[in-house]
Formats: structure tokens, C-alpha cells, sequence
């Protein structure tokens, strides 16, 4: 903010300067109205910055001449940059379009044999764990048999065992 001030106050001493030809020293801290403070004879109606008088603009050179010269040289550059810019582009446009394309391409690829090699995975898991389930019931049945069996020869033994007493008891 005081650098912006005083950024002003010396713009303001440029242009009063410039003015009145002589050099003015800042005197008080307060802000002037550029050219009543200082120049009485200049009247501007509370402008900051009063209007430059237009001698001091840059003179130009005449228009058309300038005007053809440039459409000249745009032409110039033109003609020499076109043809071999053009098939440039055109064969950097095509090459970076067949690039994508076969960036594109070898995405989808990878991404089919991800997509392969996981459902592969997955079908062997699922395999192994009916194989183990089969196993287990193989398992269950053949245990199941083996009781039974054995069951059934203690039972037969049993039957044996009570048939020869009964026999026996019969007997007596």
C-alpha cells in the first residue's frame, strides 16, 4: 500500500515535471490533484492524470505500404512453409493416430489375457475344491461302508451268539 503510494507520488512529480520544467520537491504527504496544486494556469477538472498533448505519440509510417509489405512476407512464409508442414502434420497426425490405435490394440489384448488367465485360475480353484469335496465324499462313504459292515458282522456274530443259546437252551 505505501509502496503503491509512493509509486504514485513519484508519477505524479514525472508528470508535473514534465509540465512545468522545473523539478518539485515533494513537500507534504498528501496526495495532489495533478496539475492545480502546481500549475495554477492548468486547469483540468480534478483529473488524476491529465491528458498528453498528441505530439508526443510515435509518428507512423504511411499504412498501405506497411500493410502490403506484411501481406507480402505472410505470403512469402506461407508458400515456403506450407507444402512441407502440411504433408508433416499429415504424416505425424497419421503416425500418432496408427500409434494409438495400436497402443489401444495392446491394451485390449492384455487385458483379454488378464481376463483369460483369470478365469483359468479361477476354474482350476473351482476344480480342485470339488475334487476335495468329491474326495471327502468318497471319503464319508467309504467310512460309512466300513461301519456298516462292520455292523453288520458284529450283528451277525450277535445273532450267532444268541441263536447258539437258544439253540442250547432248547437243547436242555
Amino acid at each position: 500500500m505505501v509502496e503503491a503510494l509512493k509509486g504514485l507520488k513519484e508519477a505524479e512529480m514525472l508528470i508535473n515535471r514534465k509540465y512545468s520544467e522545473v523539478p518539485v520537491p515533494p513537500t507534504n504527504d498528501q496526495l495532489k490533484i495533478v496539475g492545480s496544486s502546481v500549475n495554477p494556469e492548468v486547469k483540468d477538472e480534478g483529473k488524476l492524470i491529465p491528458d498528453i498533448p498528441k505530439e508526443l505519440d510515435k509518428p507512423r509510417r504511411s499504412r498501405s505500404r506497411s500493410r502490403s509489405r506484411s501481406r507480402e512476407r505472410s505470403r512469402r512464409m506461407r508458400s515456403r512453409s506450407r507444402s512441407r508442414s502440411r504433408s508433416d502434420y499429415y504424416r505425424y497426425a497419421h503416425r500418432r493416430d496408427r500409434d494409438r490405435e495400436r497402443d489401444r490394440d495392446r491394451d485390449r489384448e492384455r487385458e483379454r489375457e488378464r481376463d483369460r488367465e483369470r478365469e483359468r485360475r479361477h476354474k482350476e480353484r473351482y476344480e480342485r475344491e470339488l475334487e476335495r469335496e468329491h474326495e471327502m465324499m468318497r471319503e464319508r462313504e467309504r467310512e460309512r461302508e466300513r461301519r456298516r459292515r462292520e455292523s453288520r458282522s458284529r450283528s451277525s456274530s450277535r445273532r450267532k451268539r444268541y441263536s447258539d443259546r437258544e439253540r442250547d437252551h432248547y437243547r436242555r
